[in-house]
């Protein structure tokens, strides 16, 4: 399409100079006109010009528009376990809050109070413990996730909820009840926060060492298809 624009222009200007030239010999032979037909002819190749100028700068900013669609997609691909992992522990937190409201109506303690019927105060601390290592989990999951590998950091988040899952019905019969999942809950932070570290070395560390990269990933491709 710009070749196309540019030979009209070319043309234009060629004929043009070749009226102009043919005009220095007389105008008994009605070159006042053709020249006034030129001026016309001209005028609308230039309105043609500019119609396939904007067609050219629309399509350029469509094809613009698809790039940045595409490094989006590839984006999303690249995070999305992560974001449903990231979802569904906040389910999970909406649904342990939603356990304290209704021990507070079944027992009858309204805020602020945080003590009274014995069931009632493990499942308030149940809740209030998982809320607090919310936060660090979330952290270590995206950085592990980004930095070292998505698959093997969803798996771990995934193992995890359902640790934090398993130690609040545990802890709301029984205060004994919690230190199994308790502990397997600590382990896989402890993991997390080893790949987040891994990862976050060989990203400074080793810059332009693809090979090594390439070599660590290779048995977690499959992981990271699921």
């Amino acid at each position: 399409m710009h070749n196309f624009c540019c030979d009209v222009q070319q043309k234009a200007l060629v004929w043009h100079r070749c009226f102009l030239m043919a005009g220095c010999f007389g105008k008994s032979c009605g070159m006042e006109r053709v020249k006034v037909w030129w001026r016309k002819h001209v005028a609308a190749e230039q309105q043609k010009v500019l119609l396939w100028e904007r067609v050219l700068a629309s399509s350029s900013t469509h094809r613009t528009g698809l790039r940045v669609w595409s490094t989006v997609s590839n984006m999303r691909n690249q995070i999305d376990l992560l974001a449903t992992v990231t979802v569904l522990g906040v389910l999970e937190q909406a649904y342990f809050a939603l356990q304290v409201i209704y021990a507070r109506r079944k027992y009858k303690i309204s805020p602020p109070n945080t003590t009274g019927h014995p069931e009632f105060e493990r499942i308030f601390r149940a809740q209030a413990n998982c809320s607090e290592y919310f936060p660090i989990f979330i952290s270590l999951l995206w950085v592990a996730g980004i930095f070292f590998h998505q698959g093997m950091a969803a798996a771990c988040g995934l193992l995890y909820l359902y640790t934090r899952f398993k130690y609040f019905q545990g802890y709301t019969v029984a205060t004994q009840g919690r230190l199994g999942p308790l502990y397997a809950s600590a382990r896989l932070l402890w993991l997390l926060l080893g790949l987040a570290v891994a990862g976050l070395l060989a990203h400074f560390l080793l810059p332009h060492s693809s090979a090594w990269m390439a070599a660590l990933a290779q048995p977690l491709q499959l992981l990271g298809a699921w």
